[in-house]
């Protein structure tokens, strides 16, 4: 009897033992799968998100930094190719970048001015990512439902891979039926600039006449003119939707475009995304490409562009190469090679050229400085102690601005001093600021331009004894545009705001033509794009100088744009035909107030071209 219970004991010992160290080991499983740091911050969504929301997604995590030139590229191209492909979410995870965190309004002014709709998570380190061996970005992690990676590749090695199973789902809609649930919403509206004139300025360039200046206004993927006390000359460029169009001549759209150089009338611009060097005719404007396909195997992810002694360069940022440029037979020939450097995770790539003296500056993202001769040889200069993104000769030395540090630095000789931060230091005069990422400069008339990027602004110091900078204020001509809710009279109310209440909205558009006449036999038609929940593709007939359309209170998108096309005649000029085009967005928001029809605004950033 007594051997029996002892019989028995021990079967359930043996049962509890193998009941334990099944839990054990499923536990262990768990931990043992990928997930992100309880530690980690989240944008562009409005709520943490977890590996165990991903499961029954096919998950793509891009791991990157704010600097990396081909992460951004990719980020965008994936996101683009996988925005009707609800079963799969793309998650961009940033690292610290060498051991210093991102301030918050730095990471929104990525998301803007890259118009990521995709969600971003700022992470303390890589704990969460189990069997990684992190040796350089970009990498590439792929959940396949399950928080174990099925693709860990980084690269184009990663990126090629990547596309090669977006494809298989294009290819396969019952797919993509297997997987469940939809891609996370962003809450952070591209809409929503900081600046409605010009919006995360990166280049700058003078004129050939050393009069005018032209801004990158990164953001709105635009350029533009400016003359220098601040007026605005021409606008070139969409103010929404980065892209490219084949019809060039009058369609003309940039891709997170880069440097730009003035030359024999034609604004020159590294098209960076596009993978293209364009020429833009500044009097017909009108565009054409230089070099390039859109693709990898020519010209690629080009970053600036610079004129010296009458021959054109332009920076190939994946390829790390300068080419020499043949503007009339549009080929060009390879005139260096730069060994790129590891710089942290990340490879360093030429992200700035300037003319110079005895020879064309090239600086490197990793803070590198060369002078490339006319026999295009390479010498060192030597660099501060700080990463410098740009330099100009200016004033019997060379300035060089550094957004690491959100200063400007100026060398004479062998050594590099703070010239300024963009305010004085014994000073609390109000609305000095400090520079905020400080990124380009050029000289115009023996003044210091610089792009102070996250600010928003240009400053101009007049020279090496001035300690703060002044604010140069872009002023925009008056718009062709405005706006005027359909129930008010008078003045037009200004707000980029349609409040939908529980009926249908009537909108009215009023055309301020500012001495041009409507050609009513010319093409003259908005376009609005609406989701499908709001019907497709609508197209409005404007045969006057106002024109109505309504907005469906039950649609489900946040954004309504609108594409408006107008023929004019100038009455200055009449019998020439203007074919005029500008685009406008709306925010779309909901509101219990039943009186509470509607409220607009035309934006001031968007001008038509």
């Amino acid at each position: 009897m007594q051997k029996s219970k002892l019989i028995v004991l021990s079967v359930i010992m043996l049962l509890f033992t193998q009941t334990l160290y099944s839990q054990r080991n499923n536990s262990t499983t768990n931990k043992e799968g990928d997930f992100f740091p309880k530690e980690s911050v989240w944008l562009n969504t409005a709520n943490a998100i977890g590996m165990n929301s991903l499961q029954n997604k096919f998950s793509i995590v891009l791991i990157s930094d704010l600097n990396c030139l081909e992460c951004g590229y990719y980020a965008k191209t994936i996101e683009t190719l996988t925005e009707q492909i609800l079963p799969i979410q793309l998650i961009q995870v940033v690292l610290p970048q060498n051991g210093n965190t991102y301030a918050r309004s730095e990471i929104i002014s990525f998301i803007q001015r890259n118009n990521y709709t995709h969600p971003i998570a700022i992470i303390p380190d890589l704990s969460g990512f189990k069997n990684l061996a992190l040796k350089h970005i970009p990498h590439f992690l792929v959940y396949d439902k399950s928080n174990t990676p099925t693709i860990s590749e980084s690269s184009d090695k990663g990126f090629d891979m990547v596309l090669e199973k977006i494809e298989g789902f294009k290819k396969n809609k019952e797919l993509a039926a297997s997987y469940s649930g939809a891609s996370t919403v962003p809450s952070v509206q591209t809409s929503h600039w900081a600046n409605p004139v010009i919006e995360n300025p990166t280049y700058i360039a003078a004129d050939e006449y050393g009069s005018s200046l032209f801004v990158n206004d990164l953001a709105h993927h635009r350029m533009i003119k400016l003359d220098k006390s601040g007026n605005c000359e021409l606008v070139i460029g969409s103010s929404i939707l980065p892209g490219y169009s084949s019809n060039e001549s009058e369609d003309i759209r940039f891709s997170q475009a880069s440097g730009m150089t003035v030359y024999n009338g034609s604004l020159y611009v590294a098209d960076t995304y596009n993978h293209r060097l364009r020429a833009i005719d500044i009097e017909k404007q009108s565009g054409a490409t230089v070099l390039g396909n859109g693709s990898f195997d020519s010209l690629a992810l080009p970053t600036d562009v610079e004129l010296w002694k009458k021959h054109l360069y332009v920076a190939d940022g994946f390829h790390n190469q300068i080419r020499l440029v043949n503007t009339d037979k549009k080929t060009s020939i390879v005139v260096a090679n730069i060994p790129s450097k590891q710089d942290g995770l990340k490879r360093s790539y030429p992200v700035n050229l300037a003319s110079g003296k005895k020879g064309l500056y090239i600086v490197m993202s990793n803070g590198e400085i060369f002078l490339m001769d006319k026999k295009w040889r390479f010498h060192v200069v030597p660099n501060a102690d700080v990463k410098i993104s740009a330099v100009a000769e200016w004033q019997g030395g060379l300035v060089g601005c550094s957004p690491s540090t959100n200063a400007i630095y100026f060398k004479k000789k062998d050594t590099w001093e703070l010239l300024t931060d963009g305010r004085d230091s014994l000073s609390t005069q109000a609305g000095v600021l400090a520079f905020k990422k400080p990124f380009d400069l050029t000289v115009i008339s023996g003044e210091l331009y610089v792009t102070d990027t996250e600010n928003h602004q240009i400053r101009v110091i007049h020279s090496t004894e001035e300690n703060v900078p002044h604010r140069f204020d872009p002023v925009l001509s008056e718009m062709l545009i405005s706006m005027e809710p359909s129930h008010t009279f008078g003045q037009p109310v200004e707000m980029d705001t349609i409040f939908i209440a529980r009926e249908t909205v009537a909108v009215k558009l009023k055309l301020n033509l500012q001495g041009y006449n409507l050609l009513k036999d010319g093409q003259n038609y908005a376009v609005i794009h609406g989701s499908p929940e709001a019907g497709e593709l609508l197209e409005e007939q404007i045969t006057k100088d106002e024109f109505s359309f309504t907005v469906n209170p039950n649609r489900s998108d946040e954004l309504l744009y609108m594409e408006l096309y107008l023929t004019l005649e100038s009455e200055q000029n009449p019998g020439v035909a203007i074919i005029k085009r500008t685009y406008l967005i709306f925010q779309l928001e909901t509101t219990t107030k039943a009186d509470a029809i509607q409220e607009l605004k035309y934006s001031p950033d968007l001008l038509p071209y």
